[in-house]
């Protein structure tokens, strides 16, 4: 007879006592992709986690990425003429595009090395064995939940840092004649980074707001006027349409005061 068999019986009183869980950070990077969803395509970031994870509008290990991009769910271009969608932005029809990627193999490539980058040692990489969803009372559903959010962190001590929390919105961003699609996060402490760009920016919505008004950001494009999307190609814009420059603002003022609360 144990312990606790002497103590209460045969009953451990396991239901007794209170239910406790963990978290932990999953450190990762976000890259520029398409979702095609029926005829439609989305710009998305794709995210890469260092446990080996991946999100593409679901949770995916290596073999379900390799499916993903093969079934062309996930995609690395857009077809020459097709629209694809911006959301908080706006839709353009493309022309003239140049992509980085010549076929999923390539891309796959990259999500890997950017793994490695992450986790040098590939060491704990998750493995869904097939299946990234779960039954529960009858329903699939999937085995994680969206909750990854942009993040900055301030040194507090030399072995310590406070990780900021902060949500993203696409934008445009004009530098020597060049126009990229950028990634504006508002975090909230007040502060704005500017990144998918060739120098990430840090400021705050006060120096966004002057930003938009020098025009150096921006959310209106010319017919025809190129766009950069780092790291993945570039087209001409046709048949755009987009949410104006003071629509943006206040989607940033209010992605801010959302996060205060």
């Amino acid at each position: 007879m144990g312990i606790l068999d002497s103590l209460f019986g045969k009953k451990n009183y396991f239901e007794s006592y209170t239910t406790v869980a963990r978290t932990r950070v999953i450190r990762g990077v976000s890259f520029p992709s398409f979702i095609k969803k029926e005829d439609q395509y989305i710009f998305t970031d794709f995210e890469i986690f260092e446990d080996g994870i991946f999100y593409c509008n679901d949770f995916v290990d290596q073999p379900l990425l390799k499916e993903r991009l093969e079934e062309q769910w996930l995609n690395y271009q857009v077809p020459e003429g097709e629209r694809f969608v911006i959301n908080d932005l706006g839709s353009i029809r493309i022309q003239d595009a140049e992509w980085n990627f010549k076929d999923h193999k390539g891309f796959f490539k990259l999500a890997k090395k950017y793994l490695k980058e992450l986790n040098p040692s590939l060491k704990n990489l998750y493995d869904f064995f097939g299946e990234n969803t779960q039954e529960i009372n009858g329903v699939k559903v999937p085995v994680f939940k969206k909750n990854s959010f942009s993040i900055y962190e301030e040194e507090v001590s030399q072995i310590n840092s406070k990780q900021i929390q902060g949500r993203s919105t696409n934008v445009f961003y004009q530098e020597k004649g060049k126009t990229f699609l950028a990634d504006l996060a508002i975090f909230e402490d007040g502060t704005v980074k500017i990144s998918r760009v060739p120098e990430v920016m840090v400021g705050n919505i006060a120096e966004i707001e002057r930003m938009f008004e020098e025009g150096a950001l921006k959310t209106l494009l010319d017919n025809e006027e190129r766009v950069l999307i780092l790291g993945l190609g570039e087209f001409s814009a046709t048949e755009v349409e987009m949410v104006s420059p003071a629509v943006k603002i206040q989607e940033i003022k209010k992605i801010f005061e959302d996060l205060k609360v």
